[in-house]
């Protein structure tokens, strides 16, 4: 263990980002995409390429599937519909 952050942002290695979103959204994903960044700014970059991604229409999907933001707040139950 080096200390040294490793990695890089989505986007920027070799996942195919748009087309794990497109397999989610076809087998009707609606949760939370989590990842993982080592600074930063790679979590900056990250966000910002998948909210690109993620405002794509699907590429293969016949049904549209657009995930709802979900969360907690006053009078919002955990992963219901935000308002």
């Amino acid at each position: 263990m080096t200390g040294t952050p490793v990695g890089c942002a989505c986007g920027e290695g070799v996942i195919d980002w748009p087309r794990v979103i497109d397999i989610a959204r076809r087998h009707g994903f609606q949760g939370v995409i989590s990842v993982e960044c080592g600074t930063v700014d790679q979590a900056e970059r990250s966000l910002k390429y998948l909210q690109g991604v993620i405002g794509q229409p699907p590429a293969t999907s016949r049904r549209k599937i657009w995930p709802q933001p979900v969360g907690l707040g006053a009078g919002n139950p955990p992963g219901q519909p935000l308002p």
